[in-house]
């Protein structure tokens, strides 16, 4: 019993023994521990993440501990270089962030509310993450964010200017009223209008106050500023401009200017002219692109009190912008009270400023007649803001500048490569993610070998590319020119979906098809007899053949041997035939020949060769003796008039001259024996 309490107790002191040893081993190890200190690392794993403008975002920047202790009350804070340059609202953004601990080999994610204003400029920014541990550890790291903004900033122009009455009359005051719009996407606030150059132009504002306040205008919206102007009683017939000056200020209290000229139609007190009137003017309202055809048309009214004669419409619009149409129009006479309308079709050159233009449109008529006779003109202006940002930098386009089909024309049934020129016209943005869809009015064309569908990856500014298929026109498509359409889809560089339809016209003709069938010619031919030859001919295909002769040639005579046949329609037949002599025996080789046009003018010939076998006249038996009967006449070979075969007549012949001989031979010896 003792014994065993002996060993109990030695395994008890054993086991206490390791325990502590235990004990004693993970306190050294913690002690180890504390000795390291915390280390903090931002931005490890951090990616650029891409921002839109126009709200709150939240930006994760990763804080990790690789010390070995935990790092007590970190301060986490943002600092920008330029303050001015934030892309965010810095009195609405967290920029500084505290956590109470972060535990040894362990990471936090720090999260930052940034206010991202509608103005800010798409690019990539730079700032410094600085982080603070009580311990008095320190540490700083630079990261990236990238902004991507869609909102068009505020742009102010003038979209109407109206007067009372058409036009300032001298010697009056009238109110002007000018539509100020907004082309912009964001809000426009604290507007101001002013109107300059008043100077020795001969108008005055009957306010002194030059300037209209209107407070804000809204993306896409228009707001009225008016003002009283007078005319001085002497001035001339014409036009006046001033200057209209537009400042406003974008949410972010950005500050823009904006000027322009404006014109003004005067009417002399005294004037004579007839009463010749714009009426209806229209022109685009909403602005036009570069290279985009407008139209400016209005009608001309004789008010007066009888016909005008020898008037001119034009416009005017400067280098700038260009006339597609014709710039001068005639109305060579004008009736009391009736009206004419004329429209003109210009387009802004690429590259132009991004503003207002003036265009001028004008009447010139003659006064009186004879030496007294002069040329009077009246005139207008309307102002067309061409969007250059917009057109030649925000938005890219696609079109088809050029293509081939592998020759002037294709054939119904026949496979043709279609090879299209896809032009970015846009000289700042490339297009990328292309897809084409190829169509064709009433299914005429199908594609061959592949889907009428392809992708391009990208074609950058002001590029070019070239992409092939395979078509194949109906068999029975009909003879004309028919449309192919290019449904495109694709996106700028930022994503932005965009489509648009292209077309181009590609000319299908039939395949011309004249079948011609065996030639027919009697059994037997003799040398010298009239011999009729015969052919059929078909028009197998779908088109017309034209403009048909058929002829023939050989080692013989013919007679009337060319025959015009004209136009042959599609499955439609006809014959020739053609009477031919031969003059010698033998075997005799002719040709029977066919000229005609296809649709579109090109000439075809089509032979057909023929031998013939002509035999020698057949003579007829010798009569008897003392006998003037010719025996009867083989049937087939005659005289046309009276049916009497050409060989027996020359055997007829010779048969008398024999037999006169003879006879008068005999009649010899019998006088002779008298």
């Amino acid at each position: 019993m003792r014994k065993i309490w002996t060993y109990l107790m030695i395994t008890i002191l054993i086991f206490t023994t390791f325990g502590a040893l235990d004990i004693a081993y993970g306190a050294a190890d913690e002690l180890g521990s504390v000795a390291e200190p915390a280390k903090l690392v931002v931005g490890r794993g951090f990616k650029t993440p891409v921002f839109k403008a126009g709200g709150e975002v939240l930006l994760v920047v990763p804080v990790e501990n690789i010390g070995g202790t935990a790092a007590e009350n970190v301060s986490i804070s943002l600092s920008l270089e330029d303050v001015k340059d934030a892309p965010f609202r810095m009195e609405r953004t967290e920029s500084k962030k505290k956590i109470s601990s972060i535990d040894a080999r362990k990471r936090e994610n720090v999260i930052f509310f940034l206010d991202i204003p509608k103005t800010v400029e798409p690019k990539i920014y730079g700032m410094t993450v600085q982080v603070e541990a009580a311990s008095g550890y320190s540490a700083s790291e630079k990261i990236y964010i990238k902004i991507e903004n869609d909102f068009k900033v505020p742009a102010l122009r003038l979209a109407k200017l109206e007067v009372d009455g058409e036009k300032l009359l001298a010697g009056t005051a009238k109110k002007v009223s000018l539509t100020i719009e907004n082309t912009g996407d964001l809000l426009a606030k604290d507007v101001e209008v002013r109107l300059g150059g008043f100077g020795s132009s001969g108008l005055t504002l009957v306010s002194p106050i030059d300037v209209a306040n209107l407070k804000e205008i809204e993306g896409k919206r228009q707001e009225m500023a008016s003002f009283k102007i007078s005319a001085e009683e002497d001035l001339e017939s014409g036009t006046i401009p001033l200057d209209l000056i537009l400042t406003y200020k974008d949410e972010d209290n950005k500050s823009y200017t904006k000027e322009s000229k404006i014109y003004f139609q005067v009417e002399s007190k005294n004037s004579q002219s007839p009463d010749l009137t714009f009426e209806n003017i229209a022109y685009p309202q909403s602005g036009v692109n570069p290279n985009e055809d407008f139209t400016i048309s209005f009608k001309v009214k004789n008010n007066d009190e009888g016909e005008i004669k020898g008037i001119k419409v034009g416009v005017d619009a400067g280098t700038d912008i260009l006339p597609k149409s014709a710039s001068i129009k005639n109305i060579s006479l004008l009736p009391m009270g009736k009206e004419e309308e004329v429209s003109f079709t210009l387009f802004a050159k690429e590259g132009i400023e991004s503003k207002n233009y003036p265009i001028k449109i004008y009447i010139e008529y003659e006064q009186k007649s004879g030496k007294d006779k002069t040329t009077e003109s009246i005139s207008q202006y309307v102002g067309i803001f061409v969007n250059e940002e917009s057109n030649t930098k925000l938005t890219p386009k696609i079109i088809i500048d050029n293509y081939t089909y592998g020759g002037e024309y294709t054939t119904a049934g026949v496979d043709f490569p279609l090879t299209l020129s896809f032009l970015n016209t846009n000289t700042h943005r490339r297009v990328r993610n292309i897809r084409v869809s190829i169509s064709s009015e009433g299914e005429i064309f199908s594609p061959v070998g592949g889907s009428s569908s392809f992708f391009i990856d990208e074609i950058p500014p002001q590029e070019r590319l070239q992409k092939t298929i395979t078509l194949k026109p109906k068999a029975d498509a009909a003879y004309k020119t028919h449309n192919v359409f290019a449904d495109i889809e694709y996106e700028d560089d930022k994503g932005n979906k965009y489509s648009t339809k292209e077309f181009v016209g590609i000319p299908v003709i039939q395949q011309i098809g004249l079948m011609v069938g065996e030639i027919e010619w009697p059994q037997e031919i003799y040398v010298g007899n009239n011999t009729a030859i015969s052919i059929d001919f078909y028009n197998v295909g779908r088109s017309l053949i034209r403009n048909l002769i058929v002829r023939t040639e050989g080692d013989f005579e013919a007679k009337g041997n060319s025959s015009y046949i004209g136009n042959l329609e599609a499955g439609k037949d006809n014959y020739y035939d053609v009477t031919i002599v031969p003059q010698k025996p033998g075997m005799l080789a002719g040709k029977i020949i066919f000229e005609y046009d296809d649709e579109i003018g090109n000439h075809h010939a089509a032979e057909k060769e023929f031998n013939l076998t002509v035999n020698e006249p057949e003579l007829p038996p010798m009569p008897p003796e003392g006998e003037m009967d010719v025996a009867p006449l083989a049937s087939g070979n005659s005289f046309k008039k009276y049916g009497i075969p050409i060989g027996g007549v020359l055997l007829a012949g010779i048969m008398g001259i024999v037999y006169y001989k003879k006879k008068r031979r005999k009649l010899e010896a019998l006088s002779e024996d008298e």
